[in-house]
Formats: C-alpha cells, sequence, structure tokens
C-alpha cells in the first residue's frame, strides 16, 4: 500500500504543478505528506524528465507540456505500474 501511495502521491504533485505555483507548504497540504517528501518527490519528477522549476516567491511549478518522449516501461514495469493504479 505505501508503494501505491507514493505513486499516486507523484502523479497528483505533476498535475499540481502543471497548474499555478504553489509553496512547498501548500503542496504538502494538498497531498497530505511531509515538507522533505514533497521535496523528494520534485527530485524523483526532475530525473523523470520534467523541468520543474522554482519562481522568485519560492512557488514550484512545471514548464511546458512536458511530454517525455524517451520513457519506456519493459512489460513487467508497465504490469506492475498497472497493478498499482488498480
Amino acid at each position: 500500500m505505501h508503494n501505491q501511495q507514493s505513486v499516486l502521491r507523484v502523479m497528483r504533485l505533476i498535475t499540481l504543478l502543471k497548474t499555478t505555483p504553489k509553496t512547498i507548504n501548500h503542496l504538502s497540504h494538498i497531498i497530505e505528506t511531509t515538507h522533505r517528501s514533497v521535496y523528494r518527490y520534485i527530485d524523483l519528477i526532475k530525473e523523470l524528465g520534467f523541468d520543474v522549476q522554482k519562481n522568485e516567491l519560492n512557488r514550484y511549478f512545471i514548464i511546458g507540456d512536458n511530454v517525455v518522449t524517451n520513457l519506456y516501461f519493459t512489460p513487467e514495469e508497465a504490469y506492475f505500474l498497472n497493478q498499482l493504479i488498480l
């Protein structure tokens, strides 16, 4: 269950960051986790190829549509992700 929650939080965080810029405090409140976890999730999102930026008000956001073209899942990974989502 813990892995499923993490995946869902990362996916929700990506969605939130694609809208208006938000503070770490606001993001942690929305996805119901700690500030530290939000920072870790943001690092993971960056590693996945998204352009996460911080503005002058320390609010985070994702630039552009960020279609990741080099993203590939093996059949096993795709099955695992499918099971987590279900």
